[in-house]
């Protein structure tokens, strides 16, 4: 019988473990490092943005821990926080979240082909089931 490799989580640490050991901590919105972690803060925004909105609007509501984060990209003070985000992508981010809060599909659909690019693959999902949901 040839012999068997580790198991992955053997081999290689886990991400959420890695965050554990490391002593940076930040929370959304907040200022961190350049590079790797604003790509993250970014991206989890981002998550969170879309899982919000893909919530019916009941439950969007009881979600309170997450309202400074949608009040930055409601209103123009918010433009002075986004060095995780390039300028376009933070305005197109602002934009899905206003055309959103108005249920405004035709530009939620124009605005997931300028960010077709920028999102991940399940990201794309999500956006997909965002508008799903507005058109309910």
């Amino acid at each position: 019988q040839p012999p068997q490799p580790p198991p992955a989580a053997a081999s290689t640490p886990s991400f959420s473990r890695a965050v554990a050991d490391s002593d940076v901590t930040f929370e959304l919105g907040e200022e961190c490092p350049p590079g790797f972690y604003l790509d993250m803060v970014c991206q989890c925004e981002i998550y969170v943005i879309l899982l919000l909105y893909s919530l019916p609007e009941a439950e969007r509501s009881k979600r309170v821990a997450f309202r400074p984060m949608l009040h930055r990209f409601r209103t123009v003070d918010g433009l002075n926080n986004h060095a995780a985000y390039s300028d376009s992508l933070y305005f197109d981010i602002q934009a899905l979240v206003l055309a959103c809060d108005e249920k405004d599909v035709s530009t939620v659909r124009e605005l997931q082909g300028k960010l077709w690019h920028a999102l991940q693959a399940d990201q794309h999902q999500l956006l997909t089931t965002v508008i799903r949901q507005i058109t309910a």
